[in-house]
């Protein structure tokens, strides 16, 4: 891991303090634990102990807050095709050790309840919805005696079915709690991931992060320290760890090109959401800090200064920039190539950008260096794309006689 480069391809874009401004009802929430958050169409949305949810606009300011359940809120979800929140949490109190646990799925355009059901007292250990083409959800919960209930419908109108999942332990048949959930969409074909403490989709662990696909262990990658909390965003790999050396610190790795992104030290970080195209890192003290992508733009320069054009190549290609993007970094590595005699390379480089570079830049480079064998390679290459003009054609033709290739 240490011969991985590290760059700054993320930026801090503010740190702000997760609050209901002074004046408002509910302004006691700043100084509350948050128990659950989610994020979604503009928004971010944390839970809190005593039943209270609060709503946040761009920038994390305050927008409202209202209290759904009557004791401490412990999972929500923020849809993102319709303005809905689906929220569980602790209400009617069974008896002195055991509280009901309520669904409740909040239309925030009308901010009124649309749906409650009671579930069992079991304790509900994760919890996950799945937006399919609407109205139509699946929410998935998973419970701690193995059990994952599906509700499946539209859930609005109350046309749902409910279906019952048991996850047993790998070995020993025994139900074991069910840690996280996980859906994945292929074709028409959906499969849900249960997570239990003998069974993991993507687990971080001390020596190294690995990966788990649906026929077994997918790679690992070694970073090491105590990971925290693991993410994914926009195509990077997110690791909260925490180490004896630099203490807590959050990585943002680009596995496909093998380099940091970014590197930072953080306080205790207590969720990972993305919103606003952003990173938002909710602390244990109730602030936020802000993590944004700077621009591509700003992460050539920054490869170009260092003369690392490979990398920059690997980049516009990994994330998938338009074909005109790719060709100028190309350009610049060939000029680079060219300026230290490299010809063979800087032609190499010069022939992938046809027809987007002006065919002249090139000709006249090598026709000054007298290079008429790569020449004469880069002129053959513009007549296999049919983008040779007449002038192209009697250049090449000059080309071959001055090369004596009678064939």
């Amino acid at each position: 891991m240490y011969q991985w480069r590290k760059f700054e391809f993320f930026e801090e874009k503010y740190a702000v303090k997760c609050v209901v401004p002074d004046g408002e009802e509910d302004n006691d929430l700043a100084t509350k634990k948050i128990t659950c958050c989610s994020s979604g169409r503009g928004k971010v949305v944390t839970g809190f102990g005593d039943g209270n949810i609060c709503l946040f606009d761009r920038g994390l300011k305050f927008n409202y807050a209202f209290k759904p359940h009557a004791s401490s809120v412990l999972f929500l979800q923020q849809l993102k095709q319709r303005n809905f929140l689906v929220t569980i949490g602790e209400d009617e109190q069974l008896s002195p050790q055991q509280s009901a646990l309520c669904l409740k799925v909040f239309d925030l355009d009308k901010m009124q309840s649309e749906s409650s059901s009671t579930t069992s007292p079991d304790c509900i250990t994760s919890f996950l919805v799945l937006e399919e083409v609407p109205p139509i959800l699946l929410i998935a919960i998973g419970l701690d005696n193995g059990s994952v209930y599906c509700i499946k419908g539209d859930i609005a109108r109350e046309r749902i079915s409910r279906f019952k999942l048991q996850v047993e332990g790998h070995s020993d048949k025994t139900h074991s709690s069910i840690n996280g959930l996980g859906f994945r969409v292929d074709g028409l074909s959906l499969q849900l991931f249960a997570v239990t403490p003998s069974s993991e989709l993507m687990i971080g662990r001390p020596e190294a992060v690995y990966f788990y696909e649906v026929d077994g262990r997918g790679p690992c990658w070694a970073f090491e320290g105590e990971k925290k909390l693991l993410g994914w965003f926009r195509g990077y790999l997110l690791c909260v760890i925490e180490d004896q050396r630099t203490r807590k610190h959050v990585n943002i790795y680009d596995l496909k090109n093998r380099l940091i992104a970014h590197s930072a030290s953080v306080k205790e970080v207590s969720y990972m959401l993305y919103e606003w195209g952003n990173i938002i890192l909710i602390m244990s003290d109730n602030s936020a800090l802000c993590i944004g992508e700077k621009d591509m733009e700003s992460k050539l320069d920054m490869l170009f200064k260092k003369n690392l054009y490979t990398v920059a190549i690997n980049l516009v290609q990994t994330q998938q920039a338009d074909a005109a993007a790719t060709a100028e970094v190309l350009r610049k590595y060939g000029d680079h190539l060219y300026s230290k005699q490299d010809y063979d390379e800087a032609m190499a480089q010069y022939i992938h950008t046809i027809g987007h570079l002006e065919p002249s830049y090139v000709i006249q480079k090598f026709l000054d260096a007298q290079r008429i064998y790569n020449l004469t390679n880069y002129l053959e290459k513009l007549h296999e794309k049919g983008l040779a003009s007449k002038d192209h054609t009697t250049l090449l033709l000059n080309c071959y006689t001055k090369l004596k290739d009678v064939e």
